[in-house]
């Protein structure tokens, strides 16, 4: 379904979508339930920009350069430490940029869970779970709470829990 052969994607009857935005902005509008996307024009926008800073920057960081480097390292080589200790310097400036923005309300779009929490928690759980993570993230009380908080809400729970490293 994606023509690079990755995930995510998402069969609905008929349409076949891949990538993240695409999926979840799919699933907020068609499925019932809250909205997680604002309406108001402001909130909106705020909450793209924070999907598209997540999805270019964090990801980038704490998920290319680190997470997969631990989980699917080289059985024989490890994980490739090099890589893990270059992309430490941007986790610690984006984890403290987090922080900051969740200093007011505790979440990052206004005063309610939108879209751009959901498409940020996963990679701050699975970053916190590896020791540099750890190292960075303890020390942030805002983003600590807001992994802890997110984190035991009944639909992050019900996605099973991640085996640590």
């Amino acid at each position: 379904m994606h023509p690079y052969g990755l995930i995510p994607v998402m069969r609905h009857g008929a349409l076949a979508l891949f990538e993240s935005k695409a999926i979840m902005s799919y699933i907020d509008r068609v499925f019932p339930g809250p909205a997680f996307m604002p309406e108001d024009p402001t909130l909106m926008a705020l909450t793209e920009q924070w999907i598209a800073f997540t999805n270019h920057k964090i990801d980038r960081s704490m998920v290319r350069d680190y997470v997969v480097q631990y989980r699917f390292a080289d059985e024989a080589k490890g994980p490739d430490m090099a890589r893990i200790n270059c992309a430490q310097a941007d986790i610690e400036k984006q984890a403290r940029f987090v922080d900051a923005a969740l200093a007011g309300t505790g979440f990052l779009v206004g005063d309610t869970l939108t879209m751009a929490d959901l498409n940020l928690m996963p990679m701050l759980y699975y970053t916190r779970m590896l020791p540099e993570g750890k190292a960075i993230f303890d020390p942030l009380p805002h983003l600590v709470s807001y992994i802890e908080r997110l984190g035991a809400r009944p639909s992050f729970q019900a996605t099973g829990k991640p085996k640590a490293a």
